[in-house]
């Protein structure tokens, strides 16, 4: 399982798959802490953060990443088919608070780049450092191995890649098929979770690896589904989690792992679901799965009939800890 050098000619597109919610005002931040998994009053415009919105019942309703413009300013950078939802949703607990919020795109367009000369730096940086050129906000999302995955300790095939927030006015044209499906596939090779439609209310942020990632914050105080966060944090055993697979060639467009899709044991029975995925350069399918972490042992699950190969996730798993309680 090798992933090819990604070296498009293009190296700045737009990424439709993704638009930007503005709120604005001055109890902004105060607002958006209230109801977000990770904390936003002690965010930096510096740098960028992985957060999420959940249900009451604990489960994520999206995922985002969360840009501080300034005390009154916050956009949200979410998946386009969860955008119109996810605003309408917060919008609703505004009540009294003094702030908006608003569907910046199109005006504010999610543009990539894997080169950091052409977003205004020659220093990638932290993860998720914010790089400014002209009117355009530039985040640096994880580095994802362009090598064999087995080789995780040689970063020298690791490969750059820039979310950034463009106007319109910028121009920058929409990606050759060939090249957007390299990004998507580097998405999902980073590992790390975008819920969309088909994955709404599935996951309790931890069974994605949601914590792990720095996407929740324990000690930020209440939102909703706090509760239910919390005690699967620290009153039991976690038993899901999500893990990275490889899906052989696939005979056509009805095997594909769609996001939503149901993983299943030997038994026949569903036992998971399909987070993310993405064809695979030179044939198959990537796949990000969530299922019970004993099951990945043996690597004994399926989807659509196809055998799951896992493969190394690009960051550490810890190892189960017995329940404690925090102190109160």
């Amino acid at each position: 399982m090798t992933l090819p050098a990604f070296a498009p000619s293009v190296t700045q597109f737009l990424c439709p798959e993704w638009s930007v919610l503005r709120f604005e005002g001055p109890q902004t931040r105060e607002f958006l802490q209230s109801q977000l998994t990770n904390d936003v009053l002690t965010q930096t415009p510096e740098r960028a953060r992985l957060n999420g919105l959940c249900s009451p019942k604990g489960r994520l309703l999206a995922s985002f990443l969360v840009v501080v413009r300034s005390d009154e300013v916050v956009d949200l950078v979410v998946s386009s088919d969860l955008a119109p939802a996810l605003l309408k949703r917060l919008s609703m607990f505004v009540l009294r608070t003094k702030t908006k919020g608003a569907l910046a795109s199109p005006a504010l367009q999610v543009a990539a780049s894997t080169a950091p000369a052409t977003v205004g730096t020659q220093d990638g940086g932290p993860d998720y450092a914010i790089a400014q050129k002209d009117d355009q906000l530039w985040i640096r999302l994880p580095r994802t191995q362009a090598q064999p995955l087995s080789n995780q300790s040689d970063p020298s095939g690791s490969i750059d890649r820039w979310l950034g927030l463009v106007p319109e006015a910028a121009s920058i044209a929409m990606p050759d098929p060939v090249i957007h499906q390299h990004w998507l596939e580097l998405e999902v090779l980073s590992a790390i979770p975008r819920i969309t439609t088909p994955t709404q209310d599935l996951f309790v942020p931890q069974t994605i690896n949601f914590e792990l990632l720095e996407g929740v914050s324990f000690t930020k105080g209440c939102y909703p589904g706090q509760e239910v966060v919390a005690r699967s944090q620290y009153l039991g055993k976690l038993r899901r989690r999500m893990g990275l697979g490889y899906l052989a060639v696939l005979s056509g467009q009805a095997d594909l792992a769609t996001p939503g899709v149901d993983v299943v044991d030997p038994a026949g029975q569903a036992t998971g679901r399909v987070v993310m995925s993405a064809q695979a350069t030179g044939g198959g399918q990537w796949v990000l799965f969530e299922a019970p972490t004993e099951a990945m042992q043996d690597s004994s699950l399926s989807v659509n009939g196809q055998a799951i190969k896992l493969a190394p996730l690009p960051y550490t798993i810890p190892e189960p800890v017995a329940p404690t309680r925090p102190k109160l």
